[in-house]
């Protein structure tokens, strides 16, 4: 799906693409509205698609170097965008000369990373000499900027749902996008709410990065976006981070609070045994997750999407029915399925959502 006025971009995902460490890329390759992509970079996938590589990606072609994709773009890229979501969140020393090269060539750079090019003296005179922009989007607002909650978000009238997974890097942003195609495509006015720096990289109006703030400021930061989006929309979709028992990433918990959801859609990787990026931690068993959230949230989790991950369609299959038994809730694939069965949870449980038949 094309959208209006996208910016022609390159991405680069060197080594990464199609795996945990291009999540950024895999990201952009399945759903954006900012951006147009016309190509990516990563030379292990030099004359595939995205598609070949990525299921439920854009058939976007691969090159071996930003050089090749500039010149075999189908538009003039504007901005070179990283793909790579590093676990450090630090920028990779050896790619430091392909964005300044692409700055050079006339492209603004996009970094979603930790470690902000706007701070680092070669890239700021690369900034100078070029005339070219950076935009840090983890960057977080001045501290005069922010606020601890301060309630709003319990007076809202719109129904919320939260996307939460039992690990990070679960695909909860990819149920959460294809949730919102979905609900479009149905004639309902939908928002966003996304709260890592994929998610606005790919054209979310109502965004936060939520790992970047200080801890007391993070829960104002999300009810903020959420009340915002309740006031623009019949149905607000907010995404969640790492997960809420996550030994390193506590955030969820602020995600929770801030976006106070009528409605918890779970994300599940039944096949995965232990964190990803972190395999000294084990998973909880799925029953011991869906409680602990419910009972922090004080909401039901009204369905379970599936990634897929390591399981063969028939695996898939038989944990669909075996979750669906034991929870009593309609669980799915997001890609191998569709997200249907979410969709009509969500307009079942707001009957003041009124599909366009």
């Amino acid at each position: 799906m094309q959208y209006k006025d996208q910016i022609p971009a390159i991405v680069i995902s060197e080594g990464g693409f199609g795996d945990g460490l291009g999540k950024s890329a895999n990201g952009l390759a399945r759903f954006s509205r900012k951006y147009a992509l016309m190509g990516i970079v990563d030379s292990r996938h030099v004359g595939k698609t995205a598609d070949q590589v990525l299921e439920a990606a854009k058939p976007i072609p691969i090159f071996g170097s930003m050089e090749e994709a500039y010149e075999k773009a189908e538009q003039k890229p504007q901005c070179i965008i990283m793909g790579l979501a590093t676990y450090d969140g630090m920028f990779p020393q050896e790619l430091r000369s392909i964005f300044i090269k692409a700055m050079e060539m006339g492209m603004d750079v996009v970094n979603g990373l930790h470690e902000f090019l706007t701070e680092d003296e070669e890239f700021i005179r690369v900034m100078e000499r070029t005339g070219r922009d950076i935009w840090d989007i983890r960057k977080p607002p001045k501290k005069r900027e922010m606020r601890v909650l301060n309630g709003e978000i319990y007076k809202k009238k719109t129904p919320v749902v939260l996307l939460l997974g039992t690990d990070g890097g679960v695909g909860k942003r990819t149920t959460q996008m294809f949730m919102f195609e979905k609900l479009e495509d149905l004639g309902i006015s939908v928002r966003l709410v996304t709260t890592g720096q994929t998610g606005a990289m790919q054209g979310a109006r109502h965004r936060v990065a939520v790992d970047a703030l200080p801890a007391e400021f993070i829960s104002g930061a999300v009810e903020r976006k959420v009340v915002d989006a309740c006031e623009h929309g019949d149905i607000v979709i907010v995404g969640g981070q790492g997960a809420l028992d996550h030994p390193a990433y506590i955030t969820t918990a602020y995600i929770i609070r801030g976006s106070n959801p009528d409605a918890i859609i779970l994300q599940v990787p039944p096949a995965r045994k232990t964190r990803a990026g972190f395999s000294q931690f084990e998973l909880p068993p799925v029953k011991e997750a869906m409680s602990l959230i419910e009972h922090f949230a004080g909401t039901k989790i009204v369905a379970i999407s599936i990634n897929h991950e390591g399981m063969s369609r028939e695996e898939v299959d038989a944990i669909v029915k075996e979750y669906e038994e034991t929870f009593g809730i309609p669980t799915f694939d997001p890609i191998w399925h569709g997200v249907d069965k979410a969709v009509d949870t969500i307009v079942g449980l707001f009957p003041e959502l009124t599909p366009n038949k």
